[in-house]
């Protein structure tokens, strides 16, 4: 699969990606590489999206939908070959990846342009503590 295929892949969706540099092709066609998710210890397979020649670069993906995760802040890191392994293209907290699915948080935001501190209970007058509580 070439980049401009992955890229438009993943811009129309969202995709969890790991990419890993000095492998030949044909050495990054035989790594088993998988994504375990926090909150279910679900285990599933990514394929080999992409490989350039240029970096030795080989680039892993899967479409977050393919998953059926919930919305909310998604904790996962990667095994490779049965090691261990984090992506540099997700946010990284202490020895996971996360990544954000879904839209929840935007009404949210939406309150906070609009309400300049005169209501008592929307996302932008909550306690820091607990403001996030009802969106994930």
């Amino acid at each position: 699969m070439s980049d401009s295929i992955l890229a438009v892949g993943c811009v129309k969706q969202q995709c969890i990606t790991l990419k890993l540099k000095g492998f030949k092709e044909s050495q990054a066609k035989k790594l088993s590489v998988e994504v375990v998710f926090q909150a279910n210890s679900q285990t599933l397979p990514l394929h080999l999206a992409s490989w350039g020649a240029e970096q030795l670069q080989a680039v892993w993906s899967l479409v977050v939908t393919a998953a059926e995760l919930p919305a909310g802040l998604i904790f996962f890191h990667f095994r490779v070959n049965g090691a261990f392994a984090l992506s540099g293209e997700h946010i990284r907290i202490g020895q996971w990846n996360a990544v954000y699915l879904g839209d929840p948080i935007r009404p949210g935001l939406i309150q906070i342009s609009t309400c300049a501190g005169r209501c008592n209970g929307c996302f932008c007058c909550a306690k820091p503590a607990d403001m996030f509580d009802s969106f994930f």
